[in-house]
């Protein structure tokens, strides 16, 4: 669902509407339950609970408010990034957590 839902959207209820509706609703939720887990892992604070939420070929870029700038890359990578933040008792803001997709 790459639009914004208006007015019309409201009228349109043909099933193949409705099917991408609860289609983008499953994904949404989807995405929200990956992050809960994410943090919960994170609160965890085990290294394999954590590094289970990420892809074989999982980036983390580092962005403010970090000073450093770093790029960590794949399962060999990350989990220095997860042990040292981890043992810096870092807290997550889970408001401010990004997920995009590489293509």
């Amino acid at each position: 669902m790459s639009e914004p839902l208006d007015f019309a959207s409201k009228l349109d209820r043909s099933p193949s509407f409705t099917r991408e509706l609860m289609n983008y609703g499953n994904r949404r939720a989807g995405e929200f339950l990956e992050a809960v887990a994410f943090e919960a892992a994170w609160r965890s604070r085990e290294l394999d609970a954590v590094m289970g939420s990420f892809a074989d070929e999982a980036e983390v870029e580092l962005a403010l408010p970090f000073t450093e700038r770093a790029s960590y890359r794949g399962k060999q990578e990350i989990p220095n990034f997860v042990e040292e933040y981890l043992a810096d008792n870092l807290h997550l803001d889970p408001t401010n957590i990004g997920w995009r997709e590489t293509e």
